[in-house]
């Protein structure tokens, strides 16, 4: 049976996943330290891992696995079909100069909260990041709905609104429902993208309906680290395995999505070691 391997931190997402993890059969343990305990070598079993970076990348290098995640460029690259808006992708030096408010984020990671802003907000909130860092600088948009989807093998497993106008989800024992049409049409939209777009065979598409423009791609997030909000916890698992990749068995196809690499060229401070 597979092992879920969690971050040292215990939050209730974590204990959510062991739980729906070893009601499955399967063996769980938390990552602490420097290394892999040494009970454990992962060569015999399939590893899930839920954990951020950097602690994500040491436990995949120790099983000579990467995790998959899109490329910075994955988002504004998309259709307009897809998006309803304009995404930029631009290293921070050029997105300090824009006069216009944009919703600015980090490309990848959480270098800086993103928020709408001007070029002067972001350079007062990003001044101790590098120029060449990748961010995307986005129209603004009102979002009336937002749903989270954990894809793997171009479909959806499973889905959950996490914001609703200003309503955020708030905890797996309250989730945050929405109507079964509302949901339907998500999952209809989210498979769309998933079928027709070139992405990583296990990750996350947030997508989300754009007043006044309908259904859109909010962004992707790398499906390991990633708040499950009220998904479920077996279909999420299922993803997690998928996107834990050893390396003697990966295809072309996954090593494009190879996230380390994407991650440390769009975030030029963080060490690669």
């Amino acid at each position: 049976m597979p092992t879920l391997i969690l971050s040292p931190t215990h939050h209730s997402e974590s204990r959510i996943l062991r739980k729906a993890a070893q009601g499955l059969g399967w063996s769980t343990f938390r990552f602490q330290g420097d290394g892999l305990p040494a009970f454990y070598s992962g060569e015999s079993v399939d590893s899930a891992i839920y954990c951020t970076v950097p602690n994500a990348f040491v436990v995949a290098r120790q099983l000579d696995s990467f995790l998959l995640g899109c490329s910075s460029n994955w988002l504004p690259d998309l259709p307009e079909e897809f998006l309803k808006r304009t995404v930029m992708l631009c290293p921070l030096m050029e997105a300090k100069r824009e006069e216009l408010r944009r919703f600015i984020k980090p490309a990848l990671g959480k270098s800086f909260e993103a928020a709408v802003m001007t070029g002067s907000d972001l350079d007062s909130v990003a001044s101790h990041l590098p120029d060449d860092l990748e961010v995307h600088a986005a129209e603004v948009v009102e979002w009336e709905v937002e749903y989270r989807c954990f894809a793997a093998d171009q479909a959806v497993k499973t889905l959950s609104p996490y914001r609703r106008g200003e309503t955020i989800f708030s905890g797996y024992d309250r989730p945050l429902a929405g109507p079964h049409e509302e949901e339907a049409e998500a999952q209809g939209f989210a498979n769309s993208v998933v079928e027709a777009v070139r992405c990583p065979r296990a990750f996350v598409l947030d997508v989300g309906k754009i007043k006044g423009r309908g259904w859109a791609v909010v962004e992707s997030n790398e499906c390991w680290g990633a708040a499950i909000y009220g998904c479920a916890p077996p279909a999420v698992l299922e993803v997690l395995l998928k996107a834990n990749v050893s390396r003697t068995a990966a295809t072309e196809e996954d090593r494009l999505w190879d996230y380390a690499k994407h991650y440390f060229r769009a975030c030029p401070h963080m060490k690669t070691g």
